[in-house]
């Protein structure tokens, strides 16, 4: 058992500029004062920098930390005095965080999730303390090697990206589209109006119009917002590998903060095999794994992390097999539900009609052009709902559930356990009963939040066999299953 100890004096800095992250509203207003040279707003900003620095030197000093043979404990606070206990067997994941600066002074930060973990922060925060604590916190976790021993050695990396496949990845990237026009928009408000009539006069003698202008403009920016994902996706996922031990997934990546998150295979609620458009083209897919806890918010998005960003399809069943051979990860035989049923279509297609068909009569006959703006709204769900008529499948085996949807032009395959599912629902309506149709939605936790996988307007005899599946095993690993009528 170690003494309670302070954090390294590092840990001052990054708490001075959390302050100062934390004020940037106060400090913004200042900045035209500045500009104005008016002396007094200097002495202003100098007082809540020293407040700031006052404030993050006491959080320093009255913060500890302790390692016993059972449990974590956090001692902090200023006015109010608190302390956290975490044991061992209640940690969900471990984040290690090294900036470029740690590494000089042999520095990590960590931080520990559980499955009770809160929204805002993870559960402990160790912001600045020696290797050595990450390596004997580990030690402790996995009860297997004695107390002031190294972790054992991991394997070889399982999977590792290469360059390649991180720009494949930043160029696929449907988010890419609607950031593509709202630039296009704030483009159009910057450039002055008077250039791009000179622009579109003088071209007229060779291209007779202007909208080959507007057009490399386009490119340009499209290639621009290309470069710049790339460079944000070359920064967090640089040298990303995983590491398979015994008990756990060891994910690292990261070129200037280089970050390591510790999986155990049992914390695992579900895994998800993600397709978007560009990438099915292209054979690619992306995997990732659903912890249950609030998970550190910049390794994951609601509880779900990255455990193979950009992966040929044709081989992600090996890695998986090779990574999470427990889990029996194989490529499943689908039945697929509505893609055979033609007047299906309707029922994914009635809501986007009903809504955007009478805006862009309204539009065109008021503002004509911009009449389009909505119809492009209207061939984009179009196009969503018909694709998720036509992906929706399931299969289930012994002890999981895979089910594949479609959320906007995105596959989602998940593969989830009998134990991890938390509620089992069925829902029908007045209209869709005496059709035999009905929804299915499963939750299981996904973070701090429910992860729900629907199947929409599919035939009853494909609910009768989900829910004879589900409720045969609703006691013994304590499934909520519902049947409801809407209204």
């Amino acid at each position: 058992m170690s003494e309670a100890k302070h954090f390294h004096p590092l840990a001052f800095f990054l708490l001075f500029f959390s302050q100062v992250k934390t004020w940037w509203f106060i400090f913004l207003p200042l900045l035209p004062r500045i500009v104005a040279g008016e002396k007094w707003t200097w002495w202003l900003i100098l007082g809540l920098l020293t407040l700031a620095s006052g404030h993050a030197f006491l959080s320093y000093w009255f913060a500890r930390y302790q390692l016993t043979t059972t449990h974590l404990d956090i001692m902090q606070g200023i006015f109010i005095k608190k302390r956290r206990t975490i044991p061992y067997e209640r940690i969900q994941s471990v984040h290690q965080r090294q900036w470029f600066f740690f590494k000089p002074f042999d520095l990590v930060h960590l931080k520990v999730d559980t499955a009770s973990g809160g929204a805002a922060e993870a559960e402990a925060n160790l912001l600045a303390v020696p290797t050595p604590v990450f390596q004997q916190l580990e030690a402790y976790r996995v009860h297997d090697v004695p107390s002031g021993q190294a972790v054992a050695t991991l394997d070889e990396p399982g999977y590792a990206v290469t360059q390649r496949e991180i720009f494949l990845f930043a160029a696929t990237d449907l988010g890419l589209i609607p950031l593509f026009f709202a630039a296009l928009s704030l483009l159009d408000q910057l450039i002055p109006s008077d250039w791009l009539e000179k622009a579109s006069t003088e071209g007229q003698l060779l291209f007779r119009s202007g909208w080959i202008v507007a057009s490399v403009l386009a490119i340009l920016l499209l290639l621009c917002l290309v470069f710049v994902s790339f460079a944000k996706q070359f920064i967090l996922f640089y040298q990303f590998q995983v590491t398979r031990t015994s008990q756990e997934l060891h994910i690292e990546r990261g070129l200037f903060e280089r970050r390591t998150t510790i999986v155990p295979i049992a914390k695992i609620q579900q895994v998800q095999l993600k397709q978007q458009l560009f990438r099915q083209v292209l054979g690619l897919t992306t995997v990732q794994i659903i912890l249950a806890g609030e998970q550190e918010k910049e390794d994951s998005v609601l509880g779900k992390i990255y455990l193979l960003p950009i992966i040929p399809q044709k081989i992600v069943y090996k890695k998986l097999a090779e990574l999470l051979p427990e889990l029996q990860l194989t490529e499943p035989d689908l039945h697929y539900v509505t893609a055979k049923n033609h007047h299906l279509l309707w029922y994914f297609w009635r809501w986007p009609l009903a809504c955007f068909v009478p805006v862009s009569l309204l539009v065109a006959y008021f503002f004509h052009w911009f009449a389009l703006i909505p119809i492009a709204f209207l061939l984009f769900f179009l196009v969503a709902g018909l694709y998720k008529r036509e992906v929706q499948a399931y299969v289930y085996h012994d002890k999981q559930l895979v089910i594949q949807t479609a959320h906007f032009l995105t596959k989602e395959l998940s593969f989830v356990a009998h134990r991890r599912v938390q509620n089992f629902k069925t829902t029908t309506s007045r209209w869709l009963y005496p059709k035999h149709l009905g929804h299915v939605a499963l939750a299981s936790l996904a973070g701090s939040y429910s992860e729900q996988l629907h199947l929409r307007f599919i035939a009853q005899r494909d609910i009768d066999k989900l829910y004879a599946f589900y409720g045969q095993h609703s006691q013994r690993h304590d499934i909520t299953v519902h049947s409801q009528l809407d209204n």
